[in-house]
C-alpha cells in the first residue's frame, strides 16, 4: 500500500486510484464526443506517468497504470449519457477529493492535484483542433482546471 494513502480507508484509496479515469471521462466527454484519440492518449499517459511523474507520485501512478484501462472501461460503461449529466456526475465524484486531501500528506495532495490538472490538459489536447491549433475546445477548457477540486495548497 502506498505510504501516503495509509491514513484513508480502503474504499477511499480505491477511489483515489480511480480518479485519473474519472478525469479522463469528464474531459473527453465534456464536448459531447468521447473520442478514441482522447482515450488512447489517456491510456498512454497513465503508462508513461509511472516512470515520469514527480518522485512522490511514481508509486501512485504505478498502481493507477495497472488498473487504468479497467477503471476507464467501468467509467465509460456506467457514466451518464448526456453531457450535462456526465459533467454533473464527475463534478460530484471529483469533489470527494476535497474531503480526502486534508487527511493526506500535504505535499502529496498538492502534487497529486497539480498532476491531475496536467493529466486533464493532456487528454484535452489529444484530439481536435486544426493543424495543431485550438486543440482544446471551449467545453474542455471549462473543466480541465478541475474547478470542483479545492487546491490543497490554499489551506
Amino acid at each position: 500500500m502506498l505510504e501516503y494513502l495509509k491514513s484513508i480507508s480502503e474504499e477511499e484509496r480505491d477511489f483515489v486510484y480511480s480518479v485519473p479515469a474519472k478525469v479522463t471521462v469528464l474531459v473527453a466527454g465534456s464536448d459531447n464526443k468521447i473520442d478514441h484519440d482522447e482515450l488512447e492518449a489517456a491510456i498512454s499517459l497513465s503508462q508513461m506517468k509511472k516512470t515520469t511523474a514527480r518522485e512522490d507520485l511514481l508509486e501512485y501512478y504505478k498502481h493507477v497504470s495497472e488498473r487504468f484501462e479497467a477503471d476507464l472501461q467501468k467509467e465509460l460503461k456506467y457514466c451518464p449519457n448526456s453531457t450535462e449529466g456526465r459533467n454533473e456526475y464527475y463534478a460530484e465524484q471529483l469533489a470527494k477529493l476535497n474531503n480526502i486531501f486534508p487527511r493526506l500528506d500535504t505535499k502529496f495532495s498538492i502534487q497529486l492535484y497539480a498532476s491531475l490538472k496536467g493529466f486533464a490538459k493532456k487528454v484535452a489536447e489529444s484530439s481536435g483542433g486544426v493543424l495543431g491549433y485550438m486543440t482544446i475546445s471551449e467545453d474542455e477548457r471549462r473543466v480541465i482546471d478541475l474547478p470542483m477540486i479545492q487546491d490543497p495548497d490554499l489551506d
